[in-house]
Formats: structure tokens, sequence, C-alpha cells
């Protein structure tokens, strides 16, 4: 596979609604889909990995049995190289996280 190149520039995502800018996502089966993003994340080797959300369809059982549908979103962690920015978007508000011994390795790499 590829790899893809980002750009994380453009306009600055809504603070009010506590979600991120979309990204395109490529998939292990191979589709695309857009999602939110909701952080940038450095684990301890040292990879960045991006947490995103995708609305999906949920089923919903009332109490009296009645069966409906509702929207549940999967929230799950896809590596930097299989995410895309979307043109005209702002990722620089995008809050990030990053592991203790990410944050030591490069600094004693002098980086």
């Amino acid at each position: 596979m590829e790899e893809k190149r980002t750009s994380w520039d453009g306009e600055i995502p809504d603070a009010a609604t506590g979600i991120g800018p979309p990204v395109q996502v490529l998939l292990p089966d191979g589709q695309e889909v857009r999602a939110l993003l909701l952080a940038k994340v450095q684990v301890g080797d040292g990879s960045w990995w991006f947490e995103v959300t995708l609305p999906l369809w949920s089923q919903l059982i009332s109490r009296e049995g009645r069966v409906t549908h509702t929207p549940a979103d999967a929230v799950f962690l896809a590596p930097a190289k299989v995410v895309t920015p979307v043109d005209g978007q702002n990722y620089r508000g995008t809050a990030v996280r990053r592991d203790p011994a990410a944050v030591r390795q490069r600094r004693q790499a002098g980086r």
C-alpha cells in the first residue's frame, strides 16, 4: 500500500461542537470513509495514530420491546498513514496526546 502524505491546514474547527474536522480514512478492506478527527495520538514507540469517530447505525430496543434504529459513534485509532485531510479544513486546533515515553525518546534524540 502506498503511504499517503498529509497536509493539515485550512478552516478552524467549530470548538463549540466538541467534534473535530472531517478526515478520510482508508479501511483495511480498501474502503474510504469520512470520519471526524478527535485527536492526534503519539504512542510509546513514537508512531502517530489518529483518534476518529465514525457515525454508524445501531439497534435500539425500547422497554416495550419495540425495535428502532439510532445513531451510534464508533471511536477508534487509525494509523496516521491511512488518514487523509479534507481540503479546506484546519487541523491545528485538534487535541494532541503524547505518551510520556515518546516525549522522552524525542528529547533524548535531540529533536
